[in-house]
């Protein structure tokens, strides 16, 4: 074998491989996004189902630039959830805004969101929905860099926890 034979092998080999790091990752999103999408669709308005899945919906949505339509799917679900008798879901989904607006840097909104959070987490019985309100308030106060308030949070966010029944 020729040594121009053997350098553009090499050289193939390295194009090929450079353009499967650039094309497979959005590949590989969107077929997060895609399937989120279909879980999310799958289920119906103001169920269990729809509300523990958008959470994870939105985070794809968010960390892919796919802000408006994140926003708008966090504001339906918020809406329905909202009419619950019990705080639960409102307070999740809050914290999922709250913990995505500050990434955005939409610092005002983070906090109009968490305040809503703490509303919420005030109807509802759950431990484990009161520890990721601390934990989400953990979150935001160590990307604010106070620390020690963080800290104080997570630990709140534990205790909660350990109250909480064993999910399965």
């Amino acid at each position: 074998m020729s040594l121009y034979t053997l350098f553009f092998k090499k050289i193939k080999l390295f194009c090929a491989f450079f353009s499967l790091t650039l094309i497979s990752p959005s590949v590989f999103s969107q077929d997060i996004i895609t399937s989120y999408e279909k879980q999310y669709n799958a289920t119906s308005a103001g169920t269990s189902e729809r509300y523990s899945i958008t959470s994870k919906y939105v985070k794809v949505l968010f960390a892919n630039k796919q802000i408006e339509k994140a926003k708008e799917v966090l504001k339906i679900n918020i809406a329905a959830a909202e009419k619950e008798k019990d705080g639960h879901y409102a307070c999740i989904l809050y914290c999922s805004k709250a913990m995505n607006l500050l990434i955005l840097e939409e610092k005002e909104a983070s906090n109009e969101s968490i305040k809503k959070a703490i509303f919420y987490a005030n109807k509802t019985h759950n431990p484990a929905t009161k520890g990721y309100l601390n934990y989400t308030q953990g979150w935001l106060e160590a990307r604010n860099n106070n620390i020690t308030k963080a800290a104080n949070y997570f630990l709140s966010a534990l205790k909660q926890y350990q109250k909480a029944p064993l999910s399965t």
